[in-house]
This record gives structure tokens, sequence and C-alpha cells, in this order.
């Protein structure tokens, strides 16, 4: 599965539950800290260089090779 493949970009939630990784720079895998996956969100259009989540963990921003924070 796509989930398997490396990560370009990694973020942990500040409370350690959720795991993003950008998956081949387009695709954002969302995973719980036992590994288990929950979603995919794909972008096709912008490489994500970077993953952050917010303070409280309910916000996940990607930063594009744009320079635009989504």
């Amino acid at each position: 599965t796509r989930a398997n493949r490396g990560a370009d970009a990694v973020a942990v939630s500040p409370d350690g539950t959720r795991i993003a990784a950008g998956l081949d720079g387009y695709s954002i895998a969302l995973l719980r800290a036992d590994g288990a996956f929950e979603g995919l969100c794909e972008d096709h259009d912008h490489f994500h260089h970077g993953l952050a989540f917010s303070p409280d963990g309910k916000v996940l921003a990607a930063g594009d090779e744009q320079g635009v924070l989504r």
C-alpha cells in the first residue's frame, strides 16, 4: 500500500497519538501512533515539503514547493 512507502515529510501530533507522513510528495497519510492507517489526503498539484500539527493537534498544516501553507 502507499502507507508502506518512505516518507518525504513527517509530523507527530503534540499528544503523540497521531502521525502525518508525506508520501511521494503529493499525498499525506494519517496514522495512529500504533501504525494503524486512518486516512489519506491526496493533492496532485502541490509537492509537500513540510508538515506540522497545531498545538491542540486538531489542524495539520502542509507547506508546499511554492511556499504556500495549506
